[in-house]
């Protein structure tokens, strides 16, 4: 009876539809689907968009293949959910990906439609401004990778605007009090305290992106104000929507719960790619040079530490997204992979 009910289980996963295949590993089309869903969550859209595009899904394929090599990967290094490194990892990002995917969903980021004429616009308005642009370069000579930079800026931007109009409607239901910025408790929200150092500490954070230093900030006094009000407003903010997600148990939602799973196994992953190639990539003084040369005017106003770390970890950076993709197609060698492009189709 046990054999035959093994028998049955085996033909019942056999014939379960799937969009694909890695040796013997399934990608079934409802696993797929939740993927895909879950991506919509992270992204707000709520109507018809671009991500129901064929091409687009069969992109998303492709990426999640590449998930699940790396994974396999992952587990043979003894990098596994349950190992000390990726919970600290996960429980780091956690929160974080629950507050922007409950937020993105509450202002609607299907609203926003950027056309090219945007693009153009925004790429004129920027070399006006950045002296360090070469003024003599048009529109029409962008690549496609630039013109995405543009996008993701223009996305951005259209994005913080929809984020400051839904918290001025927080606030308005929430008890909020805002002081001055040099006091020790900037503003309070309901009985939440938000205290000087704390924005201070995520503005610092912040300017690590940029290659700007907090001193180098603070002498230009109007922007440093503005930085401190944008970055108060973002934990306002955050308090107000934390209070949102627990009143509408936003955790416990499936697609929230599976969206999670994921988060957990693309933390595995990022451990595996630091671990085994970031972490053992090596920069050489001449590749150093090379890059401090083509960019010395945009790094002039930095310290050497920061020059230093900066062109350290651009250098690795490239490195390994060169290094991770020709693993990817070796390993790709390595196994036998179908597509089922017909099953495909439903995933929407």
């Amino acid at each position: 009876m046990k054999t035959l009910t093994v028998f049955l289980l085996s033909m019942m996963i056999a014939h379960a539809s799937w969009v694909a295949k890695i040796n013997t590993e399934v990608i079934s089309t409802e696993e797929f689907q939740q993927y895909i869903n879950v991506k919509k969550l992270g992204s707000g859209q709520k109507k018809s968009v671009p991500i129901e595009d064929p091409e687009a899904i069969k992109s998303f394929l492709g990426q999640y293949i590449d998930g699940r090599i790396i994974l396999k990967e992952a587990k043979k290094a003894g990098i596994t959910s349950s190992s000390k490194e990726i919970k600290n990892a996960f429980e780091a990002q956690k929160d974080d990906w629950l507050l922007q995917a409950f937020l993105v969903n509450q202002i609607d980021m299907s609203s926003i439609d950027i056309q090219e004429k945007d693009l153009r616009k925004y790429f004129e308005e920027y070399k006006k401004k950045d002296p360090n642009v070469d003024k003599s370069v048009t529109y029409s000579k962008l690549n496609n990778q630039l013109k995405g930079q543009l996008y993701q800026a223009i996305l951005a931007e259209r994005a913080q605007e929809l984020k400051d109009i839904y918290r001025v409607k927080l606030e308005k239901k929430n008890k909020v009090r805002k002081n001055k910025l040099t006091d020790r408790v900037v503003a309070v929200v309901n009985n939440v305290k938000i205290k000087n150092n704390e924005i201070v500490e995520k503005l610092t954070e912040q300017l690590k992106i940029t290659g700007i230093s907090m001193e180098q900030l603070k002498k230009r006094k109007p922007e440093y104000e503005r930085a401190l009000r944008v970055v108060r407003n973002e934990l306002v903010l955050q308090v107000m929507v934390e209070d949102e997600m627990k009143e509408k148990n936003f955790a416990n939602k499936k697609i929230v719960k599976e969206g999670l799973k994921i988060l957990k196994e693309n933390v595995i992953s990022q451990v595996y790619i630091k671990n085994e190639i970031f972490d053992k990539i090596e920069v050489t003084e001449r590749e150093k040079n090379e890059l401090y040369e083509s960019q010395k005017k945009n790094l002039a106003s930095l310290g050497f530490a920061q020059v230093t770390d900066y062109l350290n970890n651009t250098i690795r950076k490239r490195k390994t997204e060169l290094a991770l993709k020709n693993f990817i197609a070796e390993k790709k060698e390595e196994f036998i992979i179908k597509r089922n492009y017909t099953e495909l189709k439903k995933v929407k």
